[in-house]
């Protein structure tokens, strides 16, 4: 009775194992989907700024449509900051993560921050800096981006560190 038992009990097991293994049309294989590339809204192509040292908390801020991925996965967006003609944007002068911890199409950055970084870069003080800013989407392990040529004009005063 035990040997009947156990084979009923095989054989159900194999009919489930069997049946749920089918191929789920939910669930597509890396490198079977796409993902488009974000488009631009604003700043628009060629944006210029003289950022103003007096109100350092001043945002420029950025927006751009989705990127849409063809299998439905969430797309998530970092905003850059780079010098003109970067490749791939993988050491950008400033990055910043979009709104709704990289779930929106908008990101923003204080004048100050970016002053920052420009000046850790070697530009100097008042100087203009012709630049490039670029949405990238990420989606697993597929990115793409838009890019815009953006022109900042640096603080008049150089950033000096209170304490070394």
């Amino acid at each position: 009775m035990k040997k009947v038992i156990y084979s009923v009990l095989i054989a159900c097991l194999t009919a489930v194992c069997l049946i749920g293994c089918k191929d789920d049309e939910n669930m597509d294989p890396v490198g079977q989907w796409t993902l488009s590339d974000p488009v631009i809204i604003s700043p628009e192509d060629g944006y210029s700024m003289v950022m103003n040292e007096l109100d350092p908390n001043e945002r420029i801020y950025f927006e751009w449509k989705a990127a849409v991925s063809s299998a439905n996965f969430q797309v998530r967006y970092t905003v850059v900051i780079d010098t003109l003609g970067s490749a791939d944007y993988s050491t950008p002068l400033v990055s910043v993560t979009a709104d709704n911890t990289g779930k929106s199409t908008t990101a923003n950055i204080k004048v100050a921050d970016i002053d920052l970084a420009l000046s850790y870069a070697g530009y100097p003080a008042g100087s203009q800096a012709n630049l490039e800013w670029a949405v990238i989407a990420t989606c697993q392990n597929e990115q793409t981006w838009a890019s815009n040529p953006i022109n900042l004009t640096r603080f008049e005063t150089e950033y000096v560190p209170a304490q070394l």
